[in-house]
C-alpha cells in the first residue's frame, strides 16, 4: 500500500449490544423455502388473513408516508447533485434520515406485530427510529465513499461535507463520524431504557419492534462487507483490517 491513499474504517457498532446472529432455525431445507416463497409473492394463510381484514391499514399508512418523504428526500439529493452544491451538516443530517430509506424497511417489523398507533407515536419510540436510521446511513457514508469519490458522485455523504465545510482531512473526517456515531449509539440506549408502558398486552411486541430496529442497524452493516456491493471480494478481509485503498477519480465501478 506503499504511496496509495487509504481510508482507516473505525468500526462504529462496536458497542452496539446487538451482534450478528444467524437464525439457528435456517437450516438448508429452510432458506430454500423461504427462497421460494419469497419469489413467489404468495403470502401464508395467516398473513393473507391479516391483509383481508385490513390489519396492516396504520402500517401501510405510514409505508406511504415514509416512502413520499424518502421519495422528496431523492429529488433534493438529485437537485443538490445537478447544482453541485454540498449541503452543510445541519441541512444534510435531515434529508439523509430519509435518502437512506431505511424507515421503509422498518415498517416490515410491525406486519406481525400487534400495536397500536399511539406506540409509533411517542416520542421516545420516534427518536430510536431516527437514531437507527441515522445510524445505518452514517454506516453507509463511511462504506460507500471510496466507490461514490472514485465515480464523482460524493456530493451526498458526511464525509464529503466534513471535508468540504470543516476542511478536514479524509481520516480526520472520519474520526468525526465515529465520534458523532458513539454519542448516537448512547443516546439509543438511553432512550431505550426510558421506553414508557403502553400496557402490559403490548409489552412483548413493543421490545420485538425495538429490538428488530436494533437488529436492523447490526444486519446492515454485515451487509455492506459481505454483500460485496462496496467492497467487491474483498469485503470480509477488509472487515477485520478495517484499511481500504482508494480508487482512482472516475473509476468505473461494476460490482453488480
Amino acid at each position: 500500500m506503499s504511496g496509495e491513499a487509504v481510508l482507516i474504517l473505525p468500526d462504529l457498532l462496536a458497542n452496539w449490544p446487538w451482534k450478528r446472529v444467524v437464525n439457528p432455525h435456517l437450516s438448508p431445507q429452510i432458506k430454500a423455502e423461504s427462497m421460494e416463497w419469497i419469489q413467489s409473492f404468495v403470502s401464508t394463510p395467516r398473513m393473507q388473513g391479516v391483509f383481508d381484514r385490513g390489519e396492516f391499514a396504520a402500517a401501510r399508512g405510514r409505508f406511504i408516508k415514509s416512502f413520499d418523504d424518502f421519495t422528496k428526500a431523492v429529488v433534493t439529493q438529485a437537485h443538490d447533485r445537478a447544482l453541485e452544491y454540498v449541503r452543510d451538516i445541519d441541512e444534510y443530517l435531515p434529508i439523509r434520515r430519509e435518502t437512506i430509506g431505511a424507515k421503509q424497511a422498518f415498517i416490515a417489523l410491525e406486519f406481525d406485530l400487534n400495536l397500536p398507533d399511539e406506540v409509533f407515536e411517542d416520542p421516545i419510540i420516534q427518536s430510536v427510529i431516527d437514531a437507527c436510521s441515522d445510524l445505518i446511513s452514517l454506516d453507509n457514508d463511511l462504506h460507500s465513499h471510496n466507490v461514490e469519490q472514485a465515480r464523482g458522485d460524493e456530493g451526498h455523504n458526511l464525509i464529503t461535507i466534513l471535508m468540504h465545510h470543516r476542511h478536514l482531512t479524509l481520516n480526520d473526517a472520519v474520526a468525526w463520524i465515529s465520534n458523532y456515531v458513539s454519542k448516537l449509539v448512547q443516546s439509543v440506549l438511553n432512550d431505550l431504557s426510558h421506553v414508557p408502558s403502553f400496557g402490559e398486552e403490548y409489552q412483548a411486541d413493543v421490545e420485538r419492534y425495538l429490538n428488530g430496529l436494533c437488529n436492523w442497524v447490526r444486519a446492515y452493516d454485515s451487509w455492506q462487507f459481505e454483500s460485496g456491493k462496496y467492497f467487491g471480494m474483498h469485503g470480509l478481509e477488509i472487515q477485520k483490517t478495517r484499511k481500504v485503498v482508494l480508487l482512482p477519480r472516475q473509476w468505473l465501478v461494476l460490482y453488480f
